[in-house]
């Protein structure tokens, strides 16, 4: 086990290079490894199923779950777990496991999904706090035997290694992208004062930290003295970014028109002071409510945002919103993360007022 999951550093290749090799000593159809990392408010969950050719794939919590999942659970879950059944030690058969689909929506969903019958729990000690754990699930009621559950204790110690080592992994990876990007933001700025030319810029240094369909620049224009209702540059087909001109798509034919949506902008104004996370049933109700977020969301498809306001100053006088079209593209790791690029963004600003 050791020898091949030494090398590797990508989440999913890891937990399919562990499973094959536990499935050789204790035959199992459906892996599931939990890692919750509470200092840094997320959570990582990795389920992985044995197909008719013996090979591991990924499952999605959606494919897991159910199509009637609800949406709060679905979207927690990269912050916390679905349910306590990471909190379980030992071996689940017969009544005992029926007991156990009972209370727990995953072990059920197991049971429903995939014909699981034996459940074998085990906890994994990382270095780091962590809440980490390991579950098996076979469709053999008499898996899992006293000998193939302590096989698999004893190899828990060089998984916790190989765990350990992905993470430190990808935090050192995580902080270079993010010098990079925020390279990339102060370079945006040095290019050029006219905002149609930074908008799409800052919009690339931010995508291979942080995936969007739209940056919104808010305030910013403004700030530099020019009057628009922000400025936005979206993602195109090639993964460029362009400016997004809002007579494209928003026509005020008249007076009424013109004040219900000077009145929307004024309402995203206030909730954009402070940094506001946007995803799942809690996005779209806030999109619904608000006109002008409902029809940038309308136009683009987007289903999920977040703002974060920019100081100058020590005054916030703008704000950069990030939008993408997956209902649950960001979370409250990825809005601390925001929140730090906006320092070298906002110091960018600052200097190019100077």
């Amino acid at each position: 086990v050791n020898n091949t999951i030494a090398r590797l550093h990508d989440r999913d290749e890891l937990c399919k290079a562990i499973a094959t090799q536990l499935d050789q000593l204790v035959p199992f159809t459906l892996l599931s490894l939990r890692i919750g990392l509470p200092e840094e408010q997320a959570f990582y969950w990795v389920v992985l199923h044995k197909n008719a050719a013996g090979v591991f794939e990924k499952v999605t919590p959606l494919r897991l779950l159910g199509p009637d999942a609800p949406d709060a659970l679905l979207q927690r879950l990269t912050e916390q777990a679905p349910d306590e059944v990471g909190e379980q030690t030992g071996t689940f058969t017969g009544v005992a496991f029926e007991e156990l689909c009972r209370t727990q929506r995953t072990a059920r969903a197991a049971r429903e999904a995939f014909g699981a019958r034996a459940l074998a729990a085990f906890p994994v000690l990382l270095k780091r706090h962590s809440f980490t754990s390991l579950q098996l699930a076979s469709p053999d009621p008499a898996a899992f035997a006293p000998a193939q559950y302590a096989t698999v204790a004893l190899l828990l110690p060089q998984l916790a290694l190989a765990l350990d080592n992905l993470l430190v992994c990808e935090e050192i990876d995580a902080r270079r992208h993010q010098k990079v990007a925020e390279l990339a933001l102060v370079s945006a700025f040095r290019n050029g004062r006219e905002l149609e030319a930074i908008a799409p810029a800052v919009a690339q240094a931010l995508q291979p930290v942080l995936p969007l369909d739209l940056l919104t620049l808010h305030g910013v224009d403004r700030v530099l003295g020019t009057v628009q209702d922000g400025i936005h540059a979206s993602r195109q087909p090639d993964g460029s970014f362009r400016l997004l001109p809002a007579a494209e798509f928003v026509h005020l034919p008249d007076a009424a028109a013109r004040l219900a949506w000077q009145q929307a902008m004024l309402e995203l104004e206030a909730l954009m002071q402070q940094p506001t996370l946007n995803v799942g049933e809690a996005g779209e109700t806030r999109r619904a409510r608000n006109l002008v977020a409902r029809r940038y969301g309308e136009h683009l498809g987007l289903r999920s945002s977040m703002y974060v306001p920019l100081a100058v100053q020590g005054r916030p006088v703008a704000a950069v919103v990030v939008a993408s079209r997956a209902p649950y593209a960001y979370t409250a790791r990825d809005l601390r993360l925001l929140q730090e690029l906006s320092r070298p963004l906002a110091l960018a600003l600052e200097n190019l007022l100077a």
